[in-house]
Parts: C-alpha cells; structure tokens; sequence
C-alpha cells in the first residue's frame, strides 16, 4: 500500500482538488482501489465523497487519533467502484493538547494505526494508495499526515504566497537524491499566462533549491476541475470521453501525465 499526503500550508491551492482527481483516475483509469483520509477539519473532501449521503454513523479520523477505532468502524463504501474514504471531523483542528497529553508520540498516530491495520487495509479492503487530503495548517494532526505518507505532494499555483508554502516542507525536499519522497506539483497553471510564466521561469530552473522535486507535467486551469469538486461532484476521471476544446486544455490528459510522471518517479 502507497500513502501519499497532499499538501501546502498555504490554502486554496487545489489540494484537495488534486487528491479527488488523481485518486479517481486511479481507480477508475488504472482499476486501483484507493483509500481516501479526509485530514483537513474543513471536510471539503469528505462533502466531495459523502455525495450528500448521511454517513455520521461511521468514525472519522479525529477517533483514529483518539480511540484507535478498527478499519470496518471508519472505511465508508462510495457508489463507485474502487473508492472507499475515512471521513473528517470539523472539530479536528481542537485535538493537538490532548493528542500531546495522551499520546508518547502525538505526530505519529495516523502512521502507527495504518501500520497496525496494514494486513486488514490490503487483504481485507484490496487498498493499494491511500490518499491523505491535508489541512493548511501546522498542527499536529496535519504533521501526523506528513509523517505517514511514503512520499509528501506539496501542490503550489501560480503566486508568492504557495511558493513560500513550499518553505514548510524543506526537510522533506531538500535532498535531490530523495527527490521521489517528496515532489511538487505546478497546479491551475495555463501557459501564456504572466503570473504563469513568472513563476515557471523560477520552479522549472535548475538553480532552483526544490528542482529535483518538480513534476515536468503540470494541470491547467480549466472549469471542469473547478465544477468537479462542486455539486453535483463529477471527478476529470467521468470526462474520459468528453471532446475538449485544445485551446482550453485538457484536464483529463493533464492527471494522466502527472500520474505517468509519478510512476517512472516510482512515487506510484
């Protein structure tokens, strides 16, 4: 099972946007069964899974955290084939004074649960990536997702403040030679753009401090990426058979490189 944390402490970035789209084409595209772990107590991903079905009778990550629930109690089945989800709790971002109160190492809670249930997650659910949606915030809990993935995806668009974003995650992307633990993915970018081209011209150079990490393939800004973590939530991975127009892109060409660039990485 691979566990990728997608990320940025800066918000708006497309975080969760990019972790819904890229599971989805892994399932739907490449047939995997991925897990999602909805850890940003905003619960935009949740909401995006949940489709407006009740599912508060199932656990979510804060009781992972907390009580260490057994995987039947927090998994919660979609209406698509291959996608399961651990919900979020808006209260989770409450939760750092009694995790360091109860727990010998509170930033490792999630990477320890996934550990102990890795048998049941594999065998029992067929997982094969488990996708950790993060909050933009610098609390524990957000740490946990760090520490439990293989490889941290730090999502960055183009301006100062989600380049600044990467400055969090240094140490998890300063080594080129551990380039695959960590990498950077140029999101909502569209060429030709000013704010594009000035910030390219800085992530794309090889003088670049995270150089190594950069994904060469990045996902334009189109409107059905934004419509597909909106009602009625239709994940790029549906349109595989929508015409669109070149001059406006093509979102679902642009998720099959990134994730073609990420196996030859072998982050997949």
């Amino acid at each position: 099972m691979v566990i990728i944390c997608i990320a940025n402490n800066k918000g708006g970035v497309g975080k969760t946007t990019t972790a819904y789209n890229i599971g989805f084409m892994l399932a739907l595209i490449s047939k995997k069964k991925i897990l999602f772990i909805d850890n940003d107590h905003q619960r935009n991903l949740t909401d995006c899974l949940r489709n407006g079905k009740n599912i508060e009778n199932k656990k979510s990550i804060k009781d992972i955290y907390l009580y260490n629930p057994e995987p039947k109690e927090v998994i919660i089945e979609t209406e698509y084939d291959n996608i399961m989800f651990i919900r979020s709790d808006s209260e989770l971002n409450n939760i750092d004074s009694e995790l360091k109160k109860t727990k010998k190492n509170p930033e490792l809670v999630l990477k320890q649960w996934l550990k102990l249930y890795e048998d049941v997650l594999i065998n029992d659910y067929g997982i094969e990536y488990a996708l950790i949606d993060s909050a933009p915030a610098e609390g524990i809990y957000n740490i946990n997702g760090f520490e439990a993935a293989d490889t941290v995806m730090v999502v960055i668009e183009p301006n100062e403040y989600a380049l600044k974003g990467l400055l969090a995650f240094k140490n998890r992307l300063a080594a080129p030679k551990k380039y695959n633990k960590g990498i950077i993915l140029y999101n909502m970018a569209e060429k030709g753009d000013e704010l594009y081209e000035k910030y390219a011209s800085i992530v794309f150079n090889n003088n670049f401090a995270f150089y190594h990490n950069v994904l060469k393939s990045t996902v334009s800004r189109h409107n059905d990426i934004k419509l597909s973590i909106n009602t009625p939530y239709t994940p790029i991975a549906i349109n595989v058979d929508k015409k669109y127009d070149l001059e406006s892109g093509n979102p679902y060409h642009d998720y099959l490189k990134v994730i073609n660039e990420m196996k030859k990485r072998k982050v997949l």
